[in-house]
């Protein structure tokens, strides 16, 4: 009878567990490597930036080319503006000077007030502005053109009155006193007594102005308006502030006349 030989295998097994801390470990080593990863692009950032501002504030870029030519165009705008300025207030000046010396004269009116754009305005205005490089070039360009609108539109204001004016010329020229107030043939021995800023007053004696015409003629003798007018008072007795019976005449065109003693 054949007897089996056992074949089974007593030898311990060479195989190893792996230890435990390996998943740590591996962790570890990974973040290490991001670490000096992220550090090394940190520093090359860092060096580059030094690089490009040290490169900058020797060397112009393109970048700082074009900035530059386009403040030089900029400043060069402003000149520009500021000489159209200048001339366009010459221009208005002349056309002021006209207004007043020609067509006011024609309308025999008073020239217009005095000039309105002296006037600065506040400095407020201007403080977003302020604190720039330019802001003196900015600033005083737009002061100009704000004088220059203030001009613009008194002038404006100025034309719409003699354009009224002009509408109204036949009737400013039937308004205007012109006239005699009474017959000249009615005047006593042709007297008149003219203004006389040292005469002595017939009632209080003293010196008091004459601001008025004396016209010497018998009572009852009838007194004209020296143009259309309308009656604004009327007054038949009474001191009346020193002008007895007294008529006063709006005859419009800033003209009034006063008719006073009666």
């Amino acid at each position: 009878m054949e007897q089996k030989a056992d074949s089974t295998n007593t030898q311990p097994s060479t195989r190893a567990k792996r230890p435990a801390e390996a998943p740590e470990t591996t962790r570890v080593a990974f973040r290490l490597r991001t670490y000096r990863l992220l550090r090394r692009i940190i520093a090359g950032f860092i060096v580059v930036s030094l690089a490009n501002f040290i490169f900058s504030s020797f060397f112009h870029t393109p970048k700082m080319y074009r900035i530059n030519r386009e403040n030089r165009e900029l400043k060069l705008r402003y000149r520009i503006l500021e000489e159209r300025i200048r001339t366009a207030r010459a221009r208005v000046e002349e056309i002021r000077h006209r207004d007043n010396h020609v067509y006011r004269s024609l309308f025999a009116t008073d020239s217009t007030a005095s000039d309105g754009a002296a006037v600065p305005y506040p400095d407020e205005k201007y403080a977003s502005l302020a604190g720039d490089e330019y802001a003196p070039l900015m600033i005083g360009t737009w002061q100009q053109l704000d004088a220059l609108a203030r001009e613009l539109y008194f002038e404006s204001v100025s034309f719409d009155e003699l354009q009224t004016l002009a509408r109204n010329k036949e009737k400013m020229s039937a308004a205007i006193p012109a006239i005699w107030p009474i017959d000249r043939a009615r005047l006593h021995n042709d007297r008149i007594g003219a203004f006389n800023p040292r005469r002595l007053h017939p009632i209080l004696h003293r010196i008091v102005p004459h601001n008025g015409v004396d016209f010497g003629c018998d009572r009852g003798t009838p007194v004209y308006a020296t143009g259309d007018a309308v009656v604004e008072a009327a007054v038949s007795s009474g001191h009346n502030g020193g002008f007895g019976r007294m008529v006063l005449l709006d005859h419009e065109f800033g003209y009034k006349t006063r008719y006073a003693h009666l």
